[in-house]
Parts: C-alpha cells; sequence; structure tokens
C-alpha cells in the first residue's frame, strides 16, 4: 500500500467520524428539544453556563468553610522556604555534576 492510498483511506475515514459525529449531535439536539445547530461554534454557544454556587452551598462537601482566609505567611516564613527551595536545587545540580564526572571518567576508560 503506497502513501497516497494510505492517506486517501484516512481521509475518507475522517469524514466518516465526523459524519457520525453530526448526527450524534444532532440527535442529542432534539432529544433535549433544542434545534440542532448547524456549526460546532453554535453548539458552543447553545450550550447554557452552569450554576454558580455560593461558600455556602459547597460547605457540606468537606474540608474547612470556604469563608475561611488562607493563612498568611510572614517575610521569615517566605525566607525558609525560599532556603529550603534553593537548598534542594543545589543538591540536584551537585548530584547531576558528579553523575556527569563519573561519566566522564569511565568514559575516558573505555
Amino acid at each position: 500500500m503506497d502513501m497516497e492510498s494510505l492517506l486517501a483511506e484516512l481521509l475518507s475515514v475522517n469524514r466518516e467520524m465526523l459524519s457520525e459525529l453530526r448526527q450524534l449531535r444532532g440527535a442529542l439536539c432534539q432529544d433535549a428539544g433544542q434545534p440542532q445547530p448547524s456549526s460546532p461554534l453554535d453548539a458552543a454557544r447553545a450550550r447554557e453556563t452552569p450554576p454558580r454556587y455560593t461558600p455556602k452551598d459547597l460547605e457540606g462537601i468537606g474540608g474547612a468553610k470556604l469563608t475561611q482566609a488562607p493563612p498568611r505567611y510572614t517575610p521569615k516564613d517566605l525566607e525558609d522556604i525560599g532556603g529550603q527551595i534553593m537548598d534542594g536545587q543545589k543538591k540536584r545540580d551537585r548530584d547531576t555534576d558528579s553523575a556527569f564526572s563519573e561519566f566522564e571518567k569511565r568514559r575516558k576508560d573505555w
């Protein structure tokens, strides 16, 4: 099978899939009692917006109340966090450097 016939076959399969998707979308719109959209943009516009929930509605889902403010960090806390991140990055860099130097040593021995 040459490349041209393969591409032609793929194109025909894609067209069939697209027509099936259009038929499904039309059937779903008919089931919902909506007119069938003529394009995907019309379908996106036809969707209704999801309902808005208030924090009070969502309290029962779990965890702390949603109305609580997030924890406040002091500059000292942020310095500590930044220091830990930098220490971790420096350690990874050192490990990488040592791995490369070990590789270089072994490569020279070959």
